[in-house]
């Protein structure tokens, strides 16, 4: 694998990371919140694109660093 490709190699897990952590991590912030009294309501067609934008993003990784293998 020549280097500029092994740059990129990590691309697909890292985005799929993120993907994950948005999705729970805006679930566990916003229970925590409610817990303590605090109410938040939140844009859900704003967080459908994010997370949408992360796992095609993440998808390209993988199909990037498949075909370098």
């Amino acid at each position: 694998m020549n280097e500029p490709k092994k740059r990129l190699s990590w691309l697909g897990s890292v985005t799929s990371l993120l993907a994950v952590a948005t999705c729970y991590g805006t679930l566990a912030a916003i229970t925590l919140l409610s817990l303590i009294g605090v109410s938040v309501d939140i844009d859900e067609a704003t967080l459908v694109k994010l997370i949408t934008g992360l796992l095609v993003v993440a998808l390209l990784g993988m199909v990037y660093s498949w075909r370098i293998h």
